[in-house]
């Protein structure tokens, strides 16, 4: 049995649930993640001292599961105020706090009601996810920071597709309205191979990339996540990607087949070719 075994107080891996799993006690069968003093713990269940362990079973600010790294899930950092708050309307530049429980619905939210703006983590406002219109959900920590003023109906590119348009990010002719307030913008490559194609669109319809591409621990470098009106308009770089060797002279040639996706975006990526020791190699 293997479970993450960290804490948030030393390893910013330990809140995003990327930590990399350890063995346990050969008769241990559950994980537990929780929140201890400001800080997310994950561990063994049975490292856990009696009293903690039982109180672990009912406590929402602890969370067991069986199987192995079962205790994995995201615990988010959210801005925390309501409507009668001074500041809440305007942008949170404060340190936004773990949510005192994790829960399904581990995200952050921003209520834009009557002009009033509330802030917290989704637990605190289940209706949010059933009312786009009103209410950001977003899944990074402190992501729903933004002014009220910001809080409005966002156009993203959205297409899923290899055509030159999608390609290239052509705002004229791919901006579409999102459902959701407030709504991050997604690009994503199915594929850096050739073959692969490019997606677009409002993270509320790609909902199942939405934690990748927006966390700052992005472990999904094929996925990236923006705010702004048709921000994800830019271009993925593809490039042929190849090098010689003893076995197999081919990248010494003219490469005639379609180019690769890079494997992560960059703005400003470019293209290169070299010559070592009379060998090519392209990327």
């Amino acid at each position: 049995m293997h479970c993450l075994q960290c804490t948030s107080e030393s390893d910013e891996n330990c809140a995003e649930g990327t930590h990399q799993t350890s063995e346990c006690l050969p008769e241990e069968d559950s994980c537990y993640t929780r929140l201890v003093g400001g800080h997310v713990v994950r561990g063994c269940l049975l490292n856990l001292p009696t009293d903690e362990y039982a109180s672990c079973l009912n406590d929402k600010t602890c969370r067991s599961c069986v199987g192995n790294g079962c205790n994995s899930a995201y615990w988010p950092k959210c801005h925390h105020c309501g409507s009668g708050d001074a500041g809440c309307d305007e942008e949170q530049l404060s340190s936004p706090e773990f949510c005192g429980q994790i829960a399904g619905s581990n995200y952050c939210y921003a209520r834009l009601t009557g002009g009033q703006v509330t802030r917290g983590c989704g637990f605190e406002d289940e209706l949010c996810a059933a009312e786009p219109e009103s209410c950001q959900i977003c899944y990074n920590d402190g992501c729903n920071g933004l002014a009220r003023d910001a809080l409005k109906p966002t156009k993203c590119q959205s297409c899923s597709n290899s055509n030159s348009d999608c390609l290239e990010g052509n705002a004229s002719k791919l901006s579409s309205d999102c459902s959701r307030l407030a709504d991050a913008c997604i690009t994503l490559v199915t594929a850096i191979a050739s073959s692969g194609s490019v997606i677009r669109d409002c993270s509320e319809v790609l909902e199942a990339g939405i934690r990748s591409c927006s966390s700052t621990l992005n472990n999904d470098p094929l996925c990236v996540s923006c705010q702004g009106d048709n921000c994800n308009d830019k271009r993925w770089l593809q490039c042929h990607q190849c090098k010689a060797t003893t076995l197999d002279s081919s990248c010494n040639a003219e490469q005639v087949d379609p180019a690769m996706f890079c494997a992560n975006y960059r703005e400003s990526n470019r293209c290169y070719s070299r010559v070592l020791n009379g060998s090519c190699k392209f990327g």
